[in-house]
């Protein structure tokens, strides 16, 4: 947690960079924290239901074929930051696409004839739940 005393590090993205090399600086820096995060993931799945192991083996036997279908850049980028982390390129894939299963919510954003800009979403809360 940020505890204020801190010194934010500053990044750069260089999108002129070969898509499987632009993110290395920063996955770099995080390498520890992302491979602590997903080990944890990992881990609460299991110990929520050790059946669902079967899952986590098929996300790194079959995910990465789901890679090269997505539009350029994104699975060079893809590719980099498994390189970058050693992690399983279907684990990468998984957390990378996870929201776009995940968020039920809808948003959107707008702009009037003065320029200002509205931004609105709906809560889709509870869509799984009872």
């Amino acid at each position: 947690m940020y505890n204020g005393i801190d010194v934010l590090h500053t990044y750069v993205v260089n999108l002129d960079n070969p898509p499987m090399e632009r993110w290395n600086q920063v996955v770099t820096a995080f390498k520890s924290e992302i491979i602590d995060i997903l080990t944890f993931f990992k881990a609460y799945i299991i110990e929520i239901s050790p059946n669902l192991k079967f899952l986590l083996d098929l996300v790194d036997d079959k995910l990465p074929a789901m890679v090269d279908t997505l539009p350029a850049p994104y699975g060079d980028e893809m590719k980099g930051i498994s390189q970058a982390t050693g992690l399983p390129l279907g684990e990468i894939v998984l957390y990378n696409i996870f929201y776009e299963a995940s968020a039920l919510c809808t948003s959107m954003v707008a702009q009037d004839q003065d320029g200002n800009i509205f931004h609105a979403r709906n809560l889709d809360f509870g869509a799984f739940v009872g």
